[in-house]
């Protein structure tokens, strides 16, 4: 191998990281997005936090309450069963998107292969 070729293979995999960095990035952003849930004029990220307190809420046999939303404006929300439905299928349909996205990603082993995944 010469060193032309070298630098050539270099500059490829420099080129195929940097790719591959940018659609992870992007890849997180799009999940993020994908995980906001707009109830009542509020907007929230569904987390494993918010459904844990959403789960504790409604063992407590609290059926509505108020909850701030990801600007601190405080929220009425006045089905929680439905709001907890309703999250849980954002947060299940956005984490296997996630992770469908990301392991195509994965196994992506060219530049045109990062950019497609």
């Amino acid at each position: 191998m010469n060193d032309d070729s070298r630098l050539i293979a270099a500059l490829e995999h420099a080129n195929y990281k940097m790719t591959l960095v940018q659609q992870q990035k992007n890849l997180r952003l799009k999940f993020t997005n994908d995980s906001l849930y707009a109830h009542n004029g509020g907007i929230f990220t569904v987390s494993p936090a918010l459904m844990s307190m959403v789960d504790l809420l409604i063992r407590q046999n609290q059926t509505d309450t108020i909850l701030l939303d990801d600007k601190n404006i405080p929220i009425k929300i006045k089905d929680l069963k439905d709001f907890q439905d309703d999250i849980m299928s954002v947060y299940g349909e956005a984490t296997n998107d996630y992770h469908i996205a990301w392991e195509a990603l994965r196994k992506a082993r060219t530049v045109e292969a990062v950019i497609k995944a």
